[in-house]
């Protein structure tokens, strides 16, 4: 057994290290990350460029030839908002026809996974904004 130094009279087995540690190396982050800021810390951005996916994806995937450019995106938006994208209004569903001659369930499946994420978005802005506000 070893003497303790701090403690004379006390004898140890194991005498730990008191020098100070050195902190962690930190590295500068490169300019894509920083500039993807928005995508990493706020839900709010992830939620605005799933819409915009999703707006591309249903142009993409448009059948019928009476679409204007703005239908995609108004389609995305209103099952981005999940209250909005679960009530379908006569618009909305002359949208879908005239993108699509016959939604089918592929469609619908694909309406169905942007609106849970959107949800999902959704809730944890809500709760950083809770947080951020200490709302209780």
């Amino acid at each position: 057994m070893k003497q303790n130094p701090r403690f004379p009279g006390l004898k140890s087995s194991r005498i730990q290290d008191r020098r100070p540690q050195k902190p962690p190396i930190k590295l500068p982050l490169p300019a894509s990350t920083a500039k993807s800021w928005c995508f990493r810390k706020c839900p709010l951005g992830w939620w605005a460029g799933l819409t915009l996916a999703f707006a591309v994806l249903y142009a993409v995937l448009a059948t019928g030839k009476d679409w204007g450019w703005l239908d995609p995106f108004y389609l995305s938006v209103r099952h981005g908002l999940v209250v909005g994208g679960l009530v379908r209004t006569g618009h909305m569903q002359d949208v879908i026809t005239q993108m699509f001659y016959k939604p089918g369930s592929g469609l619908a499946l694909l309406m169905m996974f942007q609106t849970v994420l959107s949800a999902f978005f959704l809730f944890l802005f809500f709760l950083a904004l809770r947080n951020h506000f200490r709302i209780r």
